[in-house]
């Protein structure tokens, strides 16, 4: 009962910090924390693990998001994010530093099935809402080709059953459209899947399209799958989870929904993003960017020299302008594309561009 009180206390500001982050520059909801570029994998689509960048400390990192007390909602990346020893500390760092935190998800390949699950309820304990995706881009053998590393996959699906028997924690298969697997996605991966991982239903499975990126994917080289495999694989996917059951679920679906008819209609372009008003992306060292697809970077965040200053210099305005009229490259990625809808709802008037 009291670990429904704490959550229940986190999630009734959420409304109030929505609001303020579609009406007033500077108070984003939204934040992507690439906390490392090591990763045990070679995947064939990615290449963080070229980077050689220093990581600020669990302590550094949360004193950069100082008097941002309109972010709930925390996404942290990496590379790998199993690959820092200090995971449960960052977590708890971030929970005293930021008021608002309400919603925690972290992204993992899965190759650390403990770990991920300590990590997960490390956070359940301190009262956050908790969302893993697990990493898993097809049958094993694909799996594993793709990771460039055997093993892979049956590591992933442990850590998948393993985080869905931890109550408080939301953990689902995440799937990207790369040219090796999007002719037989979703239900080729899904099926997979199920079989080592009893229980799991079509929801279950999130699919995003691949997406390029210099500063954080470094991936420039990378074919992608067509368009024409893009709209057939996301027009199953759509089919296969069928109604959507909750908000996020729903999310999902406009995503998808929007990434379909670009594809279907070449000249289409997506929304214009919401990127620096209700998002954004930090680097390992500290870098602020818009996304985690423009190189564009506002500064480096320090704790002497944080987040909360960079978002009202001139330079931010000035890309936030950039960003608000579509140009950008104007991509549509669930990291963006979720916070990109929840603003316009907020204020359609942006709704063009």
């Amino acid at each position: 009962m009291k670990l429904v009180l704490a959550r229940l206390s986190r999630v009734l500001p959420i409304p109030w910090h929505l609001v303020r982050s579609a009406w007033r520059e500077g108070t984003p909801f939204k934040a992507t924390l690439a906390v490392t570029t090591r990763c045990p994998y070679r995947c064939s689509h990615c290449g963080v693990f070229r980077h050689t960048e220093p990581e600020l400390s669990a302590r550094e990192l949360a004193d950069t998001l100082a008097g941002l007390d309109s972010l709930f909602w925390i996404d942290v990346t990496g590379g790998e994010v199993l690959e820092r020893e200090d995971c449960c500390e960052l977590v708890s760092r971030l929970d005293e530093q930021l008021p608002g935190l309400a919603l925690f998800h972290f992204p993992t390949s899965g190759h650390r099935p403990a770990e991920a699950e300590a990590l997960a309820r490390h956070a359940v304990r301190l009262g956050l809402t908790v969302v893993v995706s697990v990493s898993i881009d097809g049958p094993e053998d694909l799996h594993d080709r793709l990771r460039g590393k055997p093993g892979a996959f049956r590591s992933a699906v442990e850590t998948l059953s393993r985080l869905r028997a931890v109550s408080g924690v939301h953990a689902y298969a995440g799937t990207t459209l790369l040219p090796e697997n999007v002719d037989t996605a979703p239900a080729g991966v899904f099926d997979a899947i199920r079989k080592a991982c009893p229980g799991l239903t079509p929801s279950d499975l999130h699919v995003n399209v691949m997406q390029r990126s210099d500063h954080y994917f470094d991936n420039r080289q990378v074919p992608l799958p067509s368009r024409e495999q893009v709209r057939r694989a996301l027009a199953r996917t759509i089919r296969l989870r069928g109604v959507p059951k909750g908000p996020f679920a729903l999310l999902e679906l406009a995503y998808q929904g929007v990434a379909l008819a670009m594809a279907a209609r070449p000249s289409l372009k997506p929304p214009a993003c919401a990127a620096l008003r209700s998002s954004f992306f930090l680097s390992p060292s500290g870098r602020v960017h818009p996304c985690h697809i423009w190189g564009e970077a506002v500064g480096r965040a320090a704790p002497d020299a944080p987040v909360r200053e960079l978002l009202r210099s001139g330079r931010c305005r000035w890309l936030r302008s950039l960003v608000a009229n579509a140009s950008c490259p104007r991509c549509w990625t669930p990291c963006e594309a979720y916070p990109t809808m929840i603003d316009r709802m907020l204020d359609p008037a942006r709704l063009q561009g």
